[in-house]
């Protein structure tokens, strides 16, 4: 595993400081990792990728993966993130097998929680009342763990922030968790969600970035730009989607040093939404160009105009095509 700038793990929010301080240094002890969970370090530039993650991150043939060799918990989440990027009759008959075997071997309410294996009404309920229970120190320290990364997955990010800072110092023993928390939780890097931009618009040489789209009917494959010792950047080419794949038209990525323009072009009737979020070291200024009309929803505000957004160091907007 590789090692990360401090700058990668940056939240608005101190208490997700505090627990972005505690990880970073501890990386390499974090196990065990499932394909998922690898997916997302690499998207980070934490963890170099074996064939099968590399595979997902671009658009290429599906590598040949056992997920018989897997724990069903673990294998429902992969199983998923196949379909998503290669999704054929055989793989969608596969999930399901998968899920059937999830529901059977994944018996813990909290596990269930965060495959979200649970109907979303029921699992409000249950997650209210494990929320009190972690609060009132009725829960065992893994499950209130369990529990922190199972309340980001359904969203409930204020309390989840909360049972983060009261119980920091049971919560922080729990590296994996915590990584899943400040990645695939409050960076929003679930891979199948497929829903963030990173550092979009004009990007300094020393930024690194994702861009991917996620459509009423179509989701994307991420295409990385990430800093080496010099960055991989695509030099002023469109980014369309093709097949349900996000591609760059025509072009390898190249090494450069100069700042870099990446363009998604949207058809009107690929209706979506982007999801923007600022993961460098200073703030970044992204002016949307649009044909009609779309709604920015920031962190304080809501812009109907669709214009120039500036979001500072953690922040995050999506802009809602209408």
């Amino acid at each position: 595993m590789q090692g990360v700038k401090p700058g990668i793990l940056v939240y608005g929010n101190p208490v997700l400081n505090r627990y972005s301080s505690s990880v970073l240094g501890t990386l390499n002890d974090v196990k065990p990792l499932n394909p998922v969970d690898e997916l997302t370090l690499y998207m980070v530039g934490a963890h170099a990728g074996d064939e099968f993650v590399r595979s997902l991150m671009w658009p290429g043939p599906m590598p040949q993966l056992n997920l018989g060799s897997m724990n069903p918990c673990d294998a429902y989440q992969v199983a998923k993130l196949i379909v998503v990027t290669w999704p054929t009759a055989s793989n969608l008959s596969e999930l399901r097998r998968v899920r059937a075997l999830a529901l059977e071997e994944c018996v813990g309410v909290l596990d269930r929680l965060q495959l979200r294996l649970v109907k979303h009404s029921e699992a409000i309920g249950m997650l209210d009342r494990l929320y009190e229970m972690a609060i009132s120190n009725q829960l065992s320290e893994e499950d209130t763990a369990k529990l922190a990364y199972a309340l980001v997955i359904y969203e409930l990010y204020d309390r989840a922030v909360r049972l983060l800072e009261r119980r920091f110092n049971t919560i922080v023993k729990y590296q994996l968790a915590v990584l899943r928390i400040l990645l695939r939780g409050f960076m929003n890097l679930t891979p199948w969600h497929r829903g963030l931009i990173l550092s979009t618009g004009t990007l300094n040489v020393s930024d690194w970035v994702l861009t991917t789209v996620r459509y009423r009917n179509d989701v994307c494959v991420v295409i990385q730009f990430k800093s080496l010792e010099k960055p991989y950047t695509v030099s002023n080419c469109p980014v369309q989607v093709e097949g349900g794949r996000l591609v760059v038209s025509g072009v390898e990525p190249t090494l450069s040093t100069s700042p870099v323009t990446v363009e998604l072009l949207v058809k009107p009737r690929n209706w979506g939404v982007f999801f923007i979020a600022n993961n460098t070291n200073s703030p970044i200024r992204y002016e949307p160009r649009v044909k009609g009309r779309c709604v920015v929803k920031a962190k304080d505000y809501e812009n109907q105009g669709c214009g120039e957004l500036l979001l500072d160091v953690g922040e995050y907007a999506s802009i809602h095509f209408t």
